[in-house]
């Protein structure tokens, strides 16, 4: 074996291990969540580092937990891709030729199946309800002693502000 090889992949070996190292640390002080994508990558590059030299070096035993290690990032960061895309439902197909006659986005506001373009109404509802919150008094001079005896400000639930597609529509 040449000896460039031989040294990049003992290189590789000692890289890998610090690797590791430091995605146990970052994940033990809580610097880094276990399931993120950064930790699996890091885990699981330096996995693949000590593996190769594992190899080098015909030590089987690591060569065994660094390729358990290596598919159990990768089965993590393929879950973790596919829970942030979310489930995937179905697709609504028209026929063929066929338009919709609503734009999208469109709500029944009166209930009797007359369908408006409702969104920019929404907003003006929801910006009432914000203009319409409470707002804490101004606090005098007096000691904390006597504000931890007071109830906190109470903010009362108002309907839920919509939530909006890409195009910035409310889903109903």
């Amino acid at each position: 074996m040449a000896q460039h090889l031989h040294l990049a992949l003992t290189l590789a070996g000692y890289l890998g291990g610090l690797l590791v190292l430091v995605g146990y640390g970052l994940t033990s002080t809580g610097r880094l969540a276990a399931s993120s994508p950064a930790a699996q990558a890091v885990n699981t590059l330096g996995a693949a580092l000590m593996l190769a030299n594992g190899v080098l070096l015909a030590a089987w035993a690591s060569v065994g937990v660094n390729a358990a290690w290596i598919g159990i990032g990768l089965l993590t960061l393929l879950r973790t891709r596919a829970a942030r895309r979310g489930p995937r439902g179905p697709v609504e197909e028209l026929p063929a030729g066929a338009v919709p006659t609503q734009p999208a986005g469109t709500v029944d506001h009166d209930g009797a199946g007359n369908r408006a373009d409702g969104w920019a109404e929404d907003w003006d509802v929801a910006a009432g309800q914000l203009a319409d919150a409470p707002t804490p008094a101004p606090e005098d001079d007096h000691d904390s002693a006597d504000a931890a005896d007071e109830p906190a400000a109470s903010w009362p639930a108002t309907a839920p502000l919509p939530v909006l597609d890409a195009s910035g529509r409310p889903l109903r």
